[in-house]
């Protein structure tokens, strides 16, 4: 069923973003920018779970997108569930960074 498997992807992408925030050493009130890439399955679980995913990870913006090269981006490839992904943040800056 693609909506359970597309829910199940989106809590994955959590899980795992929520790994990468701690492996870069960001508080867990840091807010991020976020960038997620891969297969259908996974740009379009985010795409609809968007509002999730950023709520439950602080993020600031979620773009389907490869992430930039520069300093400060952290990224990482991961497989859920057989669809492949790669996910990237970095500390949101600014006006970005403020709560509320």
């Amino acid at each position: 069923d693609l909506p359970l498997r597309l829910e199940g992807l989106a809590r994955e992408l959590v899980n795992r973003i929520q790994r990468l925030r701690r492996d870069a050493g960001l508080e867990v009130s840091d807010r991020i920018r976020l960038w997620v890439d891969g297969d259908d399955d996974i740009l379009t679980a985010a795409d609809r779970h968007g509002d999730y995913i950023t709520g439950e990870t602080l993020a600031v913006a979620l773009d389907p997108a490869a992430p930039p090269d520069r300093p400060g981006v952290h990224a990482r490839s991961v497989e859920l569930d057989g669809a492949n992904a790669a996910i990237a943040l970095e500390r949101a800056r600014g006006a970005d960074a403020a709560d509320g």
